[in-house]
């Protein structure tokens, strides 16, 4: 069952909960570890749910938790903000700090992580704490649901550089099961995942930690889903109203690789015009080198005549660029260069080795200045990649580039979001997609780390299913994009092998439905049936181009999701068959309003609707390894 009103919006917050018996919190515990081996506990009561706006503190040993709760913008919910002070010369090893309850009221309970309830390997991550004896686990939040109550925890998207994931442990102690739903606590081993502020308050000191949000609901996972999202959309909603999706775009490295003539592009060109795409991404090879952002102008002619060329057949242009280079003399004073001042490799692959930039260097100036210059040009799209933060031990020694030594991971974060940014400044419009800032096409940082700022990236990288796609949603990998999709309201970017795909084109719609814009490569190794489901696919996908980027996703389930028309007059119903066999579904909505009228659009599909209560059923008969595309029209 899935409802298609109210929409999720800022203002659709409510979380009605009408009793939480059972499911209070026994206390605030902080477990820390000092350097000198000893442990120390910091006990406080919980926040009042009733009156939830206070200040409590809790000392011993010299170290002092201070915790401020105040009323969020929701029923039922509160912000909780925490300072640990150290006294000096005092470090800490190890620390969580979080809200426990009993284990034994939570059996039958199950919890998510948000927002990859399907991990990107396809892997199922949420668990049932049912005798659960051990866990420790991150997320940007986490959802506790017996399906009939919830609790969401959350951090908040903040134009801090800094990151803090929200831990969820389970642990066994004396005789009892103790979950803690924490505020800070370990995020794993990996350095480009670890929490600044974690480093701070293991070195000492005061660490002032951001807020987490606690939301008490009515519900399943679902209802959970829907106020992470909300919650999401209130805070981002300045940077949101502004995106606009680009056209479907055709990537060039499917094809060519990395090195083509400015003749392989103009044949590109026709092929993609005739297949309903847009734009034209230029991924490696417009280069002089790789990732020197200078365009090679020998080879390829001014980028002037490569925009007008694609504008012959009615596209844009946009491209790749990378941190990384292969060029060892790139301009001076530009490269990351470890303690003993040697170049950072990034990437070394033998013969062919790629040292990494420093975007806190004046690199930042030799990248505006190249890459404003195909902005003037008529450039309508950005994509970075290769930027990966250094290992700690090799992260820029360089003091002539005047930041701190070496430089740190939120600096770094810095550096380069600031850089893409003022691309924004650079004389023309500009869509700018963004992989992970610390590691790109990993999940390092919160979906929408740093996205709130002012003239930040536009776009984030889908991660990496872009080589065999249809083999992942096939393994059902690609169901992280459906939930990625479900949660998270950031406009997210992916392109995708074409060649990889079958006839009727069921990669394609997976992914279309899943981000806000599709890029596709492989056009002129495609064979014939594969080329002619895609330009029905597209064309099709281009007539309902609004429904699927600026209006209202809401995912039924992994395999039917709905986009809803900003105007709410019209909707389209996707449906996926993954099996080897034809299959009918009835997909239940359950909205108080007339059914509307039905236009079956898939490829070998119809549809019916069947009326009852207060609610319609859409009945789809989807081939095999096939997907419907149903038309929905309402009245006004």
């Amino acid at each position: 069952m899935a409802g298609l009103l109210p929409p999720v919006s800022a203002d659709n917050l409510d979380a009605s909960c009408a009793g939480w018996q059972g499911w209070d919190a026994r206390v605030f515990r902080a477990r820390a570890a000092l350097s000198t081996g000893e442990r120390i506990e910091l006990v406080l009561p919980p926040a009042r749910k009733d009156s939830p706006a206070e200040r409590r503190e809790a000392e011993t040993q010299g170290v002092r938790l201070v915790i401020e709760t105040s009323e969020a913008p929701a029923t039922r919910a509160y912000d909780e903000t925490i300072t640990l002070h150290l006294p000096d010369g005092a470090s800490l090893t190890d620390l969580l700090m979080g809200s426990e309850f009993e284990g034994g009221p939570l059996d039958g309970f199950r919890a998510h992580p948000l927002p990859f309830k399907v991990g990107l390997d396809g892997a199922d991550q949420s668990f049932n704490l049912s005798g659960l004896a051990t866990f420790s686990g991150f997320a940007e939040g986490w959802i506790v649901e017996d399906g009939n109550r919830g609790l969401l925890v959350m951090r908040l998207p903040s134009p801090d550089p800094d990151t803090c994931f929200v831990p969820l442990a389970v642990r066994e102690e004396g005789g009892r099961r103790v979950v803690q739903i924490g505020s800070v606590g370990p995020d794993g081993d990996c350095h480009r995942t670890r929490s600044p502020y974690l480093h701070r308050a293991f070195a000492g000191g005061a660490v002032r930690f951001p807020a987490t949000r606690c939301v008490f609901f009515d519900g399943g996972w679902e209802e959970g889903v829907r106020l992470f999202r909300a919650m999401l959309v209130r805070t981002l909603a300045g940077r949101l109203e502004g995106y606009r999706a680009l056209p479907v775009t055709y990537n060039t490295y499917h094809d060519f690789g990395p090195s083509y003539s400015r003749a392989d592009l103009i044949r590109a060109m026709k092929r993609v015009s005739e297949l309903g795409a847009g734009l034209i991404h230029l991924d490696p090879g417009w280069e002089t080198v790789w990732g020197s952002t200078a365009w090679d102008e020998q080879r390829l002619g001014p980028p002037e005549q490569i925009v007008a060329d694609a504008a012959a057949y009615g596209l844009n242009v946009g491209c790749w660029t990378s941190l990384h280079t292969t060029d060892p003399e790139i301009a001076e004073g530009c490269y990351a260069l470890g303690p003993d001042g040697d170049r950072c490799i990034a990437e070394d692959f033998g013969e062919v080795k790629l040292y990494g930039v420093c975007p806190a260097s004046r690199w930042a100036e030799v990248y505006r200045e190249n890459l404003g210059r195909l902005i003037r040009a008529g450039f309508v799209f950005v994509n970075s990649d290769f930027h990966d933060w250094p290992w700690p031990g090799t992260s820029c020694h360089d003091q002539s580039h005047g930041h701190a030594v070496p430089l740190s991971r939120p600096d770094w974060c810095e550096a380069l979001n600031r850089m893409f940014a003022q691309l924004h400044e650079s004389g023309g419009p500009v869509t700018i997609e963004m992989h992970d800032h610390v590691e790109s096409g990993e999940y390092r940082t919160p979906v929408w780390y740093l996205y709130s700022r002012p003239g930040s990236y536009d776009e984030k990288w889908a991660y990496e299913f872009m080589w065999k796609t249809y083999s992942d949603l096939l393994s059902q990998k690609l169901f992280a994009l459906y939930h990625l999709r479900k949660a998270e309201p950031v406009p997210l970017f992916l392109h995708m092998n074409m060649i990889s795909d079958n006839e009727n084109a069921l990669a394609f719609w997976y992914v279309a439905s899943c981000v806000h814009h599709i890029g596709v490569g492989g056009a002129l190794k495609a064979s014939p049936a594969v080329f002619k489901g895609y330009r029905r696919a597209i064309a099709l996908y281009n007539r309902h181009f609004e429904e699927f980027t600026q209006g209202q996703f809401i995912g039924i389930d992994e395999l039917a999701h709905i986009h809803i028309h900003p105007n709410r007059l019209s909707a389209v119903l996707v449906c996926f068959n993954l099996k080897d066999a034809p299959e009918e579904r009835d997909i239940q909505l359950d909205i108080g309003r007339a059914a509307p009228d039905v236009a079956a659009m898939g490829l070998q599909s119809d549809a019916a609707v069947q009326t009852g209560g207060d609610g319609w059923c859409v009945r789809a008969c989807v081939g095999a390894k096939d997907v419907s595309v149903i038309s929905l029209k309402f009245l006004p």
